[in-house]
């Protein structure tokens, strides 16, 4: 994950974990795998709710929707309320992920237009 510090940490509140970046990837690693084998797809979209930046540093909060889809046509999708804390170092790097808890459906709705986290701090 080029976008991630290596020793990131992830901190979800659904599981009551907290996880270092090569921990919570080695979990990730067979996604990755069959992503990059074109056995699933997987997309991932942002809405933001609040943005808090300068240019070098930015506290993100907002949603994601994260989806994944099979050669057989089923998918999965799960929307998380998420809080992220990000450097520019050689680009925006997230330093640290929160993912809050879940997220309905309306509630991605009502969070506005998508946006691309590589292309919204420049």
């Amino acid at each position: 994950m080029s976008g991630c510090m290596p020793a990131m940490p992830r901190i979800t509140r659904r599981t009551e974990r907290h996880e270092k970046h090569p921990e919570n990837v080695r979990g990730w690693r067979e996604g990755f795998d069959d992503t990059r084998a074109g056995t699933i797809a997987a997309s991932v979209e942002f809405r933001f709710t609040k943005r808090l930046h300068d240019a070098t540093t930015a506290h993100e909060t907002g949603l994601f929707r994260y989806v994944s889809r099979t050669p057989g046509g089923s998918s999965v999708e799960q929307i998380l309320h998420f809080e992220a804390l990000l450097v520019k170092k050689d680009g925006w790097k997230i330093l640290m992920e929160f993912q809050k808890s879940l997220a309905a459906q309306a509630e991605w709705a009502s969070a506005g237009s998508g946006s691309d986290l590589a292309n919204s701090l420049k």
